[in-house]
């Protein structure tokens, strides 16, 4: 979590000088599991320099291999139309994709007893963009658009078998 401290922390200063009064914000709540939170709101107008931020930055333990295999369990769960649960196992893990009533959800499973489960909620709009990047490049600007049209309320949910917890919202 101390890598999210850092990302949380860089972002917040990039996007302070463009912060407007009446500007929709997406705030983000990271709980540890050790119960430390913190907590960041960030403005989302004009361009994103937030996802722009996030398009550049080194997801911790992501590949290009996972993007490619979440992509294709998506457009699985979408040809069903949410009707099926898609699982894909890799050599450590098994990846669960599935969407009901508009929310994507992703659980990563690992086999075994090292690592850790980790469940993601997010709106099935965002969860379009963020895949419509071009080969295994999330678009993180468009997961942020699709966000912003989609209004107030709470965006993704994250938790870890850790009890760690990521909350973002849209005020």
């Amino acid at each position: 979590m101390k890598k999210v401290s850092i990302v949380v922390g860089l972002v917040s200063l990039l996007l302070s000088a463009s912060a407007g009064a009446k500007a929709p914000r997406l705030h983000l709540d990271v709980e540890t599991a050790a119960g430390k939170t913190e907590q960041v709101a960030l403005p989302l107008e004009g361009g994103s320099p937030f996802g722009q931020a996030l398009s550049r930055a080194q997801l911790n333990g992501s590949t290009d291999a996972d993007v490619a295999t979440l992509k294709k369990a998506w457009e699985q769960v979408t040809r069903s139309g949410g009707a099926y649960t898609i699982a894909l196992d890799s050599a450590d893990a098994r990846l669960a994709v599935s969407e009901h009533y508009g929310t994507a959800t992703i659980q990563k499973t690992p086999f075994g007893t090292t690592g850790k489960h980790v469940t993601v909620e997010l709106p099935a709009a965002a969860m379009d963009a963020l895949l419509a990047g071009a080969g295994s490049n999330p678009d993180f600007d468009g997961a942020l658009r699709a966000l912003q049209q989609r209004g107030k309320g709470e965006a993704i949910a994250v938790e870890g078998s850790d009890g760690g917890k990521v909350r973002i919202w849209i005020d």
